[in-house]
């Protein structure tokens, strides 16, 4: 069983081929079916679905009974104990229970498809009744690692340039996800002479990256006085003041050390780089997010 993605007409598209390269049509048609859905789902949900019902397809594949026919016919003839089967098979692979959760959501989504008129009734009764609970448990809730402020500053002390040790900094400051550090343009940054003296955070402009549908979703973060200090001093050098590739309403609020625009694998990269010279276990760009919240509650 193989997944192939694509783009058409500006949109995702997703096309399941069985081992005899023949298209799977049940799962191909609900992608599709899902993509030009008016309801708006994050740009990452349609890949994670297809894989997850992909795996499934992998699976009914190679079961003793429902490996005997086509997947589409076996999707058709599916049962809830093949489900729960299914899904222990996640676990015994080594999938955590978020994973597997997840799995079950697509799943659950594409057997409540084919219950649709749209789907033609391939199902003559939902696998999952409405309010039925799931097949599968609840992750338990694990505490989130983070990067302590000791830690960020032995990352730091790794850092050869400025511009490198400023992007940690930043992201250790207002709590941004990688992929919304790229996006802060000089002109969202506050100006602290508007506000009163002595206040030491201050309101700063993010385009989110968990908006629906891919969209941005603008929120409000705080940033404190001497990042914006900091970042002052980033705008005065020459580097920065004498580039000419953007537009002055569409400057980065950081470049990097070659006057770019940061990118989100750049930054990561960063990271990973400055952990590998330091003693810390483990250390990432969301950990310093979660690091980010763990300062403030203790504030």
């Amino acid at each position: 069983m193989e997944l192939h993605t694509s783009t058409y007409d500006g949109k995702p598209a997703f096309l399941f081929l069985d081992e005899d390269e023949q298209v799977v049509e049940l799962p191909t048609e609900f992608m599709h079916s899902l993509v030009l859905s008016p309801q708006k789902y994050a740009s990452g949900t349609f890949s994670r679905y297809a894989e997850k019902l992909r795996d499934l397809c992998r699976f009914l594949a190679r079961h003793e009974v429902y490996g005997q026919v086509r997947v589409d016919e076996a999707l058709a003839n599916l049962k809830r104990p093949a489900l729960s089967a299914f899904y222990r098979s996640l676990q015994a692979g080594g999938q955590q229970a978020a994973t597997v959760r997840l799995a079950e959501a697509a799943v659950r989504k594409f057997t409540e498809w084919l219950n649709t008129d749209e789907a033609g009734y391939i199902h003559d009764r939902p696998l999952y009744p409405e309010h039925a609970s799931g097949l599968t448990p609840p992750p338990n809730k694990r505490q989130p690692r983070y990067l302590a402020h000791s830690q960020v500053i032995e990352l730091a002390q790794t850092m050869r340039f400025e511009a490198q040790r400023l992007v940690t900094h930043f992201m250790f400051d207002t709590g941004l996800r990688v992929s919304e550090v790229p996006r802060v343009l000089k002109k969202d940054l506050p100006d602290w002479r508007h506000y009163p003296d002595g206040q030491m955070y201050f309101p700063l402009l993010v385009r989110g990256s968990k908006g629906r549908g891919g969209q941005f979703k603008e929120r409000y973060t705080i940033i404190s006085r001497p990042m914006l200090s900091r970042l002052a001093r980033h705008h005065n050098t020459k580097r920065y003041q004498f580039n000419l590739d953007f537009e002055e309403n569409e400057r980065p609020a950081l470049l990097n050390v070659f006057g770019d625009k940061w990118t989100k694998d750049a930054i990561e990269k960063l990271i990973e780089k400055a952990r590998d010279k330091t003693s810390i276990p483990s250390a990432s760009s969301h950990m310093l997010r979660h690091g980010t919240s763990f300062s403030i509650l203790r504030s």
